[in-house]
């Protein structure tokens, strides 16, 4: 399935057909994705984590899902430590925290939740500094979903 929908549809010269089969292949790796990562030896977090930081600027509601989904998943992982990678994703979260989708919303704030009870576990693995202009800007913030949060 994944290999028609990637070398079919993925990509396709026809555009619909290109988004097709990448809702397609992003279902499957919703689906496969905790398997995939828990075990696998050879999943590569540090090559992840760039295409992670990329992509989670995108507007796309589905696509901002997706990316949830993934930091979801990793955040269940027990051998991974995605607090170490925190300051890479962070500002992007809060971006999706500003979505106007309440369902979006509401996934970025159990994912600020897990890596608050991470941060609360072990503070001095945290990379506080390389996150405190994060913060700081995100806290001046006048959108409502960002400003009320609280855990």
């Amino acid at each position: 399935m994944i290999q028609t929908l990637s070398q079919e549809f993925a990509l396709s010269q026809h555009p619909h057909s290109r988004k097709g089969g990448l809702m397609g292949l992003a279902a499957c790796s919703i689906t496969l994705g905790k398997d995939i990562v828990t075990e696998s030896n050879k999943f590569d977090l540090v090559g992840f984590i760039p295409l992670l930081r990329e992509r989670i600027y995108s507007n796309n509601q589905y696509a901002r899902q997706f990316i949830i989904s993934w930091i979801l998943v990793l955040e269940s992982v027990p051998d991974i430590n995605l607090l170490d990678y925190l300051p890479e994703i962070l500002d992007g979260l809060f971006q999706i925290l500003g979505d106007n989708g309440k369902e979006i919303r509401k996934m970025c704030e159990v994912v600020l939740g897990e890596f608050l009870k991470e941060i609360k576990k072990n503070p001095s693995s945290v990379k506080f500094a390389e996150m405190a202009n994060i913060l700081v800007i995100h806290c001046q913030t006048t959108d409502e979903n960002i400003g009320t949060l609280t855990f």
